[in-house]
Formats: structure tokens, sequence, C-alpha cells
């Protein structure tokens, strides 16, 4: 069984889903319940607070369940058990068994969900185990198309032709053009998800939409459509203007001139405009092609006029639709061409890398599933799910639906319980790919026997800003014509708090009083009783949110702003990487610049050697530490927030320092703002939802618009026209109002629709987070607008509130709220570091593995030859063995086959040195290469040869291909005594120091 709820803002949704999730561990007889029940949200933050809930409720059910608010629910409406003590006991059970099995306490993300069963299908999708996800797919687009682009050369013919075919094009258009910046733009959108479900809808073949020489067909027969359109306008525009010549009529004397337009359609040129709206109404109707006062014009025109000016208008029908939609074909063909190379590239960075965009893992986890049997494909993640609490699923899109929705289908056909809670009207990331029609009617028709029901009471705010949000959005939603999705915007109000709260709408004259009046409202408020913490005020864009925090800094006002945390503001950061750069370029003599200068007056001592980028970056960080502690402790989370880029930096790109300063230039990492302290939230609104502050400020509503053009892949509609046959494929179009006068425009119209919800969900997020108090500021539009020409909230906000500023509710007692002490946890803000040594100890494989000059492999360095050699050696029982030794060694890769010969004749002198002791040449000995030894006390010892002679002696040999060292003989004592143990005598001990090109020394014991 599934049931959808539907729950409003504040209307208890973690409240409800924790409740449920308790429920079916109850209801299981189970006693690890919990191992097949999966939560789902969509944040960290959401599954921390779910999890938390939980574990306080069974925790309360298990200790006092009286004083449980869910007490009465499974006692009383489920009537789960006879009486209080077995719900005691059961929790117990419940809460003890997650406590000690909590990785199997499944409430995580959906995309954390999804990478551990991909992760089980590693190998499957040719990735090590331990791939990496990577959430800045922007680097790797960037990488892709430096890739492409260094590929330009001589040898590459096809591509360098067909790109610089493009610059010329673009340069005879725009008269500007960067390369880089079309492939970056083009490589970007053919990773969104926009681009995967359009190709995937339309079943698109992408290496033959791709293939160049089906482009240049296409541009070719573009090309021919629009030279006939753009020849056929100016003589039509003429034939007009000839017959008001010959009536004697000028154009100014039209109905508002509106015929002067035609000049401009009477040179060939590209038609970048269709005619107006206007134009096209007066030339419709002879009525109307004069003012009533010039009626004798009217009629000396019609019957004339007609031909020539219904002909013109007809270019402008569907023609000009067919000519527009060749034009913006057109204009993308070139870049397109390359998309090909731009895929390869980038598949093959992720192969390198061994890592996966994040976007990525979807598509693969779908093409596992489609016609497998999808229950067994995620079992082999080692658990099995029966039920599925699936949290803000109005975020969830169509290709993580098409992922989950075989998982509910094995459940509800088990007999399982499922649960699904959103809002629609809080769907506000569709641009990650969410679908709130999932929500609003995709569930029910993929399970037509769910159960849907609506969470009606509001828990979190104040009466009257609970009644003025109905009030308004449901005047909004009526004129937008979306009243069929806030069709549940009223709500009761059950808030503790009985007082009304209070909701202020001010409209300024000029956008910079905005500014003011955030100003003068956090005053007012705070010498109220308000504390700067109790107030926050959200934001569309991170642009407002940085100028506001700058004004309130300059005002004493503290801030906390997610804009105000990047880490590259801090001090110590930007000396590090001044370091880091003199480390990459040092000066040269006599050319001392102005940031070398400053790197080298602090002081810093730079390491001589060092064996890692990360390891680099700390020495230096110490020293900036002692030179400044002061100004270090301050900084430390920003400090800490650095050092973790680089480490993830470094495991995806390695310890190329220059790559490492190339790359943070175009950095912008940020750390996690607080929640604590006494000081304004500045906020925006996407990162705001599922939040609640006291007082909210809501400024620049004059931002958010209703509509704002933006690219999108679409398919024409060209059937039944002359592009039918000719273009088949999908294409990146802006959507802008260009687009309605175009085959696209059923896009058009539906992205307009779609833009409409997405931003008055937006404006519904910011108005449902106060609990006590809303202030919304916006630009006045000076004038009622017609709903027609509604652009933005400020000029919805305007009509609602008839034309003046608006003021309901009673502002609340901020010095009777009750506040929640927090715990006084000390905290110690500090950097621990400490030196290599007494550190760790690094591993020599690692310290010694390449050359002098860069070079890897046993030829690089005297130790990794030395343990080739002794594996080599390992492999020989007899003389005879050495060529198939050394022949293995050179099978693996670890031996140059051009060192061979020489490692061959070199050991078998080697060997022929040391013929006096017999270790090769005793045929009745028997011979143990690297066999283990079980001492008595459960440690293991592995000597490299041990001869065990007829006559009961033993002789130990190790191998050592290094200097002589001290620790080597009390290892060989520990091997001798082992074997005394075991009753051999006598027991001789050697330690061979083989060296190339040095003579070799034997100690013995």
């Amino acid at each position: 069984m599934i049931q959808i709820v539907k729950a409003s803002a504040g209307s208890g949704k973690t409240y409800t889903l924790a409740r449920e999730y308790i429920k079916l561990l109850l209801k299981s007889t189970e006693a690890a319940a919990y191992r097949h029940i999966l939560a789902v949200t969509f944040t960290n933050k959401a599954t921390d607070e779910m999890k938390r809930r939980i574990l306080d409720e069974l925790f309360l059910l298990s200790t006092d369940p009286q004083k449980s608010p869910y007490y009465n629910y499974f006692m009383v409406e489920e009537k789960l058990y006879p009486g209080a003590a077995q719900l005691q006991k059961r929790c117990q059970q419940q809460l003890y068994g997650i406590l000690h099995d909590y990785s199997a306490f499944a409430v995580s993300t959906i995309d954390t969900f999804f990478q551990q069963t991909l992760r089980a299908f590693s190998r499957e999708i040719g990735q090590f185990s331990a791939y990496q996800v990577s959430l800045d797919k922007e680097a790797l687009v960037e990488e892709s198309v430096d890739r492409v682009l260094s590929s330009l050369t001589p040898e590459n013919k096809d591509l360098v032709d067909w790109l610089v075919g493009g610059v010329k094009e673009n340069l005879q258009r725009t008269s500007k053009f960067r390369l880089d910046d079309t492939l970056r733009q083009i490589a970007t959108s053919l990773r969104s998800e926009d681009y995967a479900k359009a190709a995937e809808r339309y079943g698109m073949n992408e290496d033959r939409l791709w293939n160049k020489e089906n482009l240049k067909t296409l541009r070719e027969s573009l090309e021919k459509d629009i030279d006939s359109f753009e020849s056929q306008v100016p003589p039509a525009a003429t034939s007009v203007l000839d017959c008001l010549k010959e009536l004697k009529v000028d154009p100014a004397e039209t109905n508002r001139g509106f015929l002067k337009a035609l000049y401009n359609y009477q040179e060939m040129a590209p038609i970048q405009k269709p005619l107006t709206p206007a134009f096209m109404r007066n030339a419709a109707d002879s009525q109307l092609w004069f003012a009533k006062s010039k009626d004798k014009l009217r009629l000396r025109c019609e019957g004339v006029l007609d031909g020539p000016l219904n002909a013109f208008l007809e270019l402008f029908g569907q023609p000009y639709r067919i000519y527009n939609t060749a034009r913006i074909i057109h204009k993308q063909l070139y870049s397109l061409g390359v998309a090909g190379e731009l895929r390869k590239a980038f598949a093959e960075i992720q192969q390198e890398k061994n890592i996966l965009s994040i976007d990525d893992s979807n598509s693969i986890l779908k093409g596992i599933i489609d016609g497998t049997d999808t229950p067994f494909i995620y079992e082999k993640t080692g658990v099995r799910y029966d039920s599925f609490l699936l949290d803000e699923f109005q975020d969830t899109s169509d290709i993580q639906w098409d992922n989950f929705r075989p998982l509910l289908e094995n459940s509800e056909a088990a007999g399982a319980e499922n649960l699904i809670v959103g809002d629609v009207k809080q769907s506000i990331y569709r641009w990650r790919g969410s679908d709130w029609n999932l929500l609003g009617s995709g569930v029910q028709e993929s399970f037509p026997g769910s159960s849907v029901r609506s969470l009606k009471q509001n828990h979190r705010t104040c009466g009257e800003i609970v009644n003025f949000n109905y009030e308004f959005f449901k005047f909004a939603s009526d004129s937008l014509d979306l009243s069929d999705l806030y069709a549940d915007v009223e709500q009761e109000v059950k808030f503790r708090d009985k007082a009304p709260g209070s909701v202020d709408i001010v409209f300024c004259s000029e956008q910079d009083q905005e500014m003011e009046e955030i100003v003068r409202t956090l005053t007012d408020l705070h010498g109220n009783g308000c504390l700067w913490s109790d107030m926050a005020i959200l934001v569309r864009y991170n642009d407002d949110g940085s100028a506001i925090a700058a004004r309130l800094v300059q005002e004493g006002i503290p801030v906390v702003s997610d804009d105000s945390l990047f880490v590259k503001t801090s001090v110590t950061v930007r000396r590090a990487v001044s370091q880091l750069s003199l480390v990459d370029s040092p000066i040269s003599a006599g050319k001392n610049k102005v940031n070398s200068f400053l790197a080298t007056s602090m002081n810093v001592d730079i390491p001589d050697t060092y064996h890692s980028l990360s390891d680099l970056a700390e020495e230096i960080i110490r020293d900036l530490r002692d030179a400044n502690p002061e100004v270090f402790n301050a900084e430390v989370p920003y400090i800490q927030s650095f050092m973790d880029y680089i480490q993830d930096w470094v495991s995806l790109n390695g310890n190329n320092l220059a790559g490492f300063l190339r790359d943070w230039e175009e950095a912008d990492p940020k750390i996690a703002s607080p929640d604590g302290g006494d000081a304004v939230r500045i906020i925006t609104v996407h990162k705001a939802k599922g939040l609640e502050f006291p007082y909210v400020i809501v400024p620049y509503a004059e931002k958010i618009n209703l509509y704002r053009g933006s690219e999108y892949w679409c398919k024409p509609a060209v059937e039944g026209t002359p592009l039918e046959g000719k273009v088949d494929g999908i294409f990146p179009v802006f959507l802008g109002s260009g687009a309605e006068q175009s085959l696209f425009s059923e896009d058009y119209r539906r992205e307009l629709r779609m833009q409409m919800v997405d931003n008055i969900n937006v404006f519904y997020v910011a108005l449902t987070r106060p609990k006590y108090g809303l202030k919304i500021i916006a630009q006045s539009p000076g004038k009622n607008v017609d709903r027609a020409d509604w652009k933005h909230f400020g000029h919805i906000l305007y009509s609602f509130a008839g034309g003046t500023d608006y003021h309901r509710g009673v502002p609340y007692d901020f010095n009777s709220l009750k506040r929640k002490k927090a715990a006084e946890t000390p905290v110690y803000p500090g950097y621990p570091s400490w030196a290599e040594r007494g550190r760790l100890r690094f591993s020599e494989d690692a310290y010694d593995y390449f050359g002098p000059d860069g070079s890897v492999g046993a030829h690089a360095s005297a130790r990794r030859r030395g343990l080739v050699l002794h594996k080599i050696l390992s492999g020989v029982i007899d003389p005879e063995d050495l060529p198939r030794a050394v022949d293995a060694a050179v099978m693996s890769g670890e031996l140059e086959a051009s060192d061979r010969n020489g490692t061959l004749a070199f050991l078998k002198a080697e060997m022929e040195g040391v013929k006096q002791y017999g270790w090769f040449t005793d045929a009745s000995a028997r011979i143990l290469n690297e066999s283990a030894i079980l001492a008595p006390g459960g440690s293991m010892s592995r000597p490299d040869r041990v001869i065990l002679r007829s006559d009961g002696s033993v002789d130990i040999v190790d191998y050592k291909f290094g200097r002589v060292q001290e620790k080597y003989q009390r290892q060989l004592g520990r091997y001798a005594r082992l074997f005394k143990e075991m009753g051999h005598s006598p027991v001789r001990t050697f330690i061979w120091y083989i060296r190339e090109g040095e003579d070799d020394e034997i100690v013995k014991n």
C-alpha cells in the first residue's frame, strides 16, 4: 500500500514521517525491523533531522511512553499494543538495535542510496570500487573542453576545418567570438539532465545526431530556406509602400504611423524581429488603418491596399515561424558538430581519474535496471528493504523516480506499507531536474490504489501570517491560472502561541530605498526586544545577499551570510597560497615581483623536499601559525576548509602544484554558516527551504520574475512544414519571447507555465518561513498594472494590496518570547599540526618510487630495483630457474624488456660468487623460499631462503640491497631461535648484501 501525504509549510511533515517510521518498527515482528525500512530525503540536513527525531521519540517511548506525542496514536488510534509496558519494551528493543547497528539505520539522501547501489556494480560499469563521485561538474567540463582544444593539430584536419568555419561565421554575425566559451557552453549543456531527458524522450541517436556530414547537409538546406524568406520580404514591403505612394498616402498618416515599420523591411537583411502584435492587429482590419478623423483615407485605400498588405502579412505567419526556426538551428550547428568530441573527452577524463559525475549516477543505474530483476539489483548491496518513506517528493526527478518506482512496485506487491510526502507548492528545484508533476499526478497514475491525504494544520506560524498567505496565494494562483496547484493552500492555525503575529508590505519608490527600509526594520525590531539572531533576510540571488551583508556591516549590525564565508577571505589562506605560488615560481634573479616580495616578507621557511601537495601546504600553514597565532586561531574554520579542498583536489588530480594554483584561481569554496551566535541571517530562498525563523524580511520582491528566458533542449514541430524530413533532432533553444514565433512555440508556452509555477513556489517558500512576523519590501510600480502586464511579484503584491502599503495583525512582543537556553559547550579553536617526525612514518615504497628525472619503475631508483631483484630470487630454487624468474618479472611489467639480459647476467654472476656456501648448488638440500613460520605466540616470520641440509643443519639467508643495518641481524636471530626450537642444529644465518657496481658483503651470525 502506498500512502501519499501532501504537507503544506508548517504542517508537521517531519513529525508525520518519524511517526510512520516508528509505526513500521512497532508493527513488524522482526527483531531488526529497522534493517528493512528505507527513509529517503534530499539533503543531509533533512537526513540528520529525521534521524534525530526518530531516535528522540524512540528514547521517550522507551523511557516514559505516556509523555510522547505519539502515544495516543499508537495505543488508541492504531491499537498496536494492549498496554504501555509492551510498547515500551518494543521501543527499547528497536532503539538498542539501532544504536548498536547504526550503519543499518537506513535514513539517507536519495543520492547516497543510489551511490551505494551503484558501487555494487562498479565492475560492471567499468569503474574501480573506490571511484570518486564528483560534484564539481564544471571542472570536468572545463577539462574536456581543454582536451578538445589541445587536440587541434594539423593531423586532426576535419575538426580544425569545422571549427574554423564556425569561427568565421560567428565573426561575420556578431563581430566578436570566443571559441572556448562557445565550446564550454555546449559541453555544459550536453551534461545537463534536460539534455538527457530530451534525448531519451525523442529517442535520439547521438552518433547520427552529431555527425558532421549530416550537420553540414542540414546547414546548407537551412541556408537556402533562410535566403528564400529574406529575399521575399523586401519586395513585399516595397509593394505595400509603392501602393501607398500611388494612393498618395503617407505611411505616417496611418493609425499611429504603424505602416512606417515597413521601411525597416525594405532592405535585404536578417529579419531579427517579427511584426509587433499592434502592427498585425491594425493591418488585418481596414477599420483600424486610420483614425476616424481620416476616414477618407481609409475609403481611398480599401480594395487597393488589401492585396499587397495581406501578402506581406502572410509572410509573417507560418513562413516567418519556419524562417525563425531555421535561424535558431542554423547558428548553433557548428558548435553541435563538436558534441561528439566533447562527450568522448569527458568520458576519457572520468575513466582516467576513476570518477563519475553525480549527474551520471542516476542514468547509469537506470541502464542497469532496464529489463532486469530490479529487487535483485538492489539486493546486491547486501540489504533488502520492504518499506519505503520518501520525503520532499516534489523534488524528485523523472530519472530518480524511474529508478525508485520498481522498488515500490515490489513492495506494494508484497503488501508492505510505504509513505510518500511532499508539497507541490514547495517545488523550487526544477533547475536540478525535479518534476512536481510526479507528486501532482504521476504517482497515482503509476499506483492507482494509492491513498491521498493532506495535512491541513499549521503548527509553525501565527494566525495572521497563515491567513495572509492563504489570501495572497489564492489571489495570485487564481490570477495566474494555477489555482489547481494551490487548491490546498488554506490551513487551520494550530500554533501553540496564540499571538496574532504581523504582516507588512512596504513599497519603495526607488530600489535604493529598499536597503534603507531593511536597515530601519532591523534596528526597530532590535530596539523592541528582537534578537539579531531572531531575524532572517531571504533573497532571491546571492548578489543581493552580498550587498545587504556589506551594508549591515557598515551599520554595525552583526550578520551571518553564506556569501561572507568564502575561504578566500581568510588572510592566512591567502598567505599560504602566496607561499605556494612562490614555491611554484621562485624569484628570478633581479626580478623581485610584488607578490614574490610579499611572500618572502612573511619569513616562512619553505621545505626543501615534500612528499605531497597537502604536506607542503601544512608545513607552510604551521609556520604561518607560529608567526601570527592570533590571526591564525581566528581563522581556523577557513584553514580547515582550505586543507579539505587541497585533499579533495589531490585525490583527483595528483600532486601538481601548478595545476592546483591554476584551478584555485577559479575556485570559490565556502564554509558552512554557523547556526549559533547573535547575528542576522542572510540566506537565499532555496537554502531557506525547510527552515523557520522568528521574523523574516523578504526584500526585492520585484526580482522574483514570473518568467525569465532560459535555454532548453527542444524538438521543433516540423510536421507539415518545409522543414519536415530535413530537421530531425533536438537543439538547445533560448525560450524567450522570440521563440513564440517559431516552431518551438509549444515548448515556450509549456516553459512559461512551468516557470510561473517555479516562481510562485519560490515566493511561497519565502513567505512561509516566519513564525511571528513577516515583512515584504518591493519597488512600487507607481500605478496599477494590468494582469496581462505582470512581470514579477512586485506587480502582484501591488495589485493585491490595492496600490498602497499593507499591514495586518499586531507586532509580536519579542520580550515575552521564552527562549531555550543553549547548552554552553566550550569551544577551543585550534588546528593541531605536527611535523613529520613523530607523527607518521612515510612508506619508503612511495618515497623512493620516482627517479631524479621523474622516471618510474625498477630502473628509477635503487630501492625499486632491489625489490624487483629480491622478487626474482624468491622464484629461484636451482640456478636453472633464474632465466624463468627474470622472464616472469618482464612479463609482469616490473622489469623493462631492455633490462632482461643485463639483469640475468648480473644475478647469474652473483649466484656464482656465493657458490662456496652451497645455497644454490646443494642438490640434496630442501629449499624453502619465503615460507611462513608460525611462532608459538601467533606471530608470523618469513625468511627469504632456508636451506635444510641432509645432515640436519640449517642455513637461513636474507637478501638485502641497501646499506648494512643492525635490525636485520636481530631479525635473523629470531629466525634462528625458531628453527632451534624446532630441533634443528646447527643453525647458521647469513645476510647477503647484493650491490651493483660494488663488492657484495655477507654478514654471518
